[in-house]
């Protein structure tokens, strides 16, 4: 099926969990260390000590023969709250499914207090966000264990900006989830902008390529959510057309998905028309 509104497109280091970073605005807290649980306990704790907007990303099996209670707790409540989460046997698929729902959720305040049961052998994966008060604390554990198994990585900023310019003379690629200085590794729950800029006025077509493994892309653009297929490694397949004007930045802001291996290429180029292609 094809659409248009202005575009065409085709859809189908580590820190010990009870010495903190100093807190910040805009952290990302990155919990998946080990992302195979094989004993219960604390996965994260953290008193803050002010106000503060963050985002934490988990990702989660569990490795245990025994379905375990995930549990995620706040005394106060959250402002601005943000929380998806999904579970599966497959943790790709808990993983793009959390992202999408993330990406659609409403903000809203609330105290967090979710004890969700996580079955033998499946993954747990999300993303919460929103503004913790001073003197709250927050609470991820895994069973009733209360030793500390988690340790984290602390993002100073989860919002990660590129700029990228794209002509009709050649191809402009990024890659999306490649190494970042002091960002977690592939990327995984930061916002990944891209601020790309035509030099020419024409149409520019976005086409992936996933080179860690099969991969797929949910990305937002305009206020709008958009998701491929699940697609092999080194293929290539256009994901959309978008009608652009010289000059004028076309803004796409990605999420890379836990569960997929990434770097994921990406690739822009500016056409006269709408190039005539196959798809399945």
């Amino acid at each position: 099926m094809v659409t248009f509104t202005k575009f065409f497109a085709f859809f189908s280091p580590f820190m010990i969990l009870m010495n903190p970073k100093s807190i910040n605005d805009n952290q990302l807290i990155y919990l998946n260390k080990p992302e195979t649980l094989t004993n219960t306990g604390i996965l994260h704790k953290r008193k803050y000590t002010k106000n503060s907007n963050v985002r934490y990303f988990f990702h989660y099996k569990n490795g245990t023969s025994n379905n375990q209670k995930f549990s995620i707790k706040t005394n106060n409540f959250v402002k601005n709250l943000k929380i998806s989460y999904d579970i599966s046997n497959k943790p790709d698929l808990a993983g793009c499914r959390a992202i999408k729902k993330f990406m659609l959720t409403i903000p809203y305040d609330s105290r967090l207090d979710y004890s969700i049961n996580l079955n033998s052998k499946y993954t747990i994966s999300g993303l919460i966000e929103g503004e913790i008060t001073q003197n709250d604390e927050i609470l991820f554990q895994f069973g009733s264990g209360k030793k500390i198994i988690g340790v984290d990585k602390i993002q100073d900023n989860y919002n990660l900006n590129f700029n990228i310019s794209v002509d009709n003379k050649s191809e402009s690629k990024f890659r999306l989830g490649d190494p970042v200085k002091n960002a977690v590794d592939g990327q995984y729950g930061s916002n990944v902008i891209l601020n790309v800029t035509p030099n020419n006025t024409g149409i520019m077509k976005l086409a992936f390529s996933p080179r860690g493994g099969h991969g797929m892309l949910i990305f937002e653009k305009d206020g709008n959510i958009y998701n491929t297929d699940i697609r092999p490694v080194y293929e290539k397949f256009t994901v959309m057309y978008i009608a652009v004007e010289k000059g004028k930045p076309e803004v796409l802001r990605f999420i890379p998905i836990g569960g997929f291996n990434y770097p994921i290429e990406l690739t822009f180029s500016i056409h006269d028309q709408i190039l005539k292609e196959a798809h399945t």
